[in-house]
């Protein structure tokens, strides 16, 4: 069965992996040794368990299992799988984008990166995305008209599901409202507060 697991992952990893994947029957020879020099490690905030902590070089592959220390601002280097089995939590997009590390610089191996999410993870990181595009286009605009960039109405194009940032962090109230009673957007009274 186990066999078979690896099989079936190595004949997905051929759609992906253009050139370099070495035939089953090699991985297969080794399978066994590499299993016994994949090290697992829990990484959380408990002395002993962080990250820091980890000598790299000292097993052939990693499987890190964590929870908020590995939350935010956590990269890893040469990362290929990752599981989340975490919802969308308070739903601030700051807070998912830092999440979403994982999707840095891998365009050199992208074809072996596998991402495991929740249903509504995913929604939310794909409509995320679609924010981050609108962004991009607004201010290329922007450049190429030649103005300048505080003339940029900020807009966050993002799920009913989520919250630019945490609260405390706005200085102003710039979030719009939906009524409940109408398609239209609405925006409330903004005003500097002291």
């Amino acid at each position: 069965e186990l066999v078979q697991a690896f099989a079936d992952a190595y004949r997905n990893l051929a759609e992906t992996v253009a050139q370099g994947l070495p035939p089953f029957t090699a991985i297969l020879a080794r399978l066994a040794e590499d299993i016994r020099q994949t090290e697992v490690r829990e990484v959380n905030r408990r002395a002993g368990n962080r990250s820091r902590d980890i000598n790299w070089r000292q097993a052939y592959a990693w499987i890190l299992v964590g929870g908020q220390a590995m939350d935010r601002g956590f990269t890893i280097k040469e990362l290929t799988v990752t599981y989340m089995p975490r919802g969308i939590g308070t739903g601030n997009a700051d807070t998912l984008q830092q999440r979403a590390r994982f999707f840095g610089y891998k365009r050199q191996y992208i074809g072996y990166c596998r991402i495991y999410l929740e249903a509504e993870v995913l929604g939310v990181f794909e409509g995320y995305v679609t924010h981050e595009e609108e962004m991009r286009g607004e201010l290329r605009g922007i450049r190429d008209r030649g103005e300048p960039l505080a003339s940029w109405k900020r807009r966050f194009i993002l799920s009913d599901e989520l919250n630019p940032c945490r609260a405390s962090v706005i200085q102003q109230s710039i979030l719009p409202s939906r009524a409940n009673y109408s398609d239209d957007w609405y925006f409330t009274h903004m005003r500097k507060m002291s």
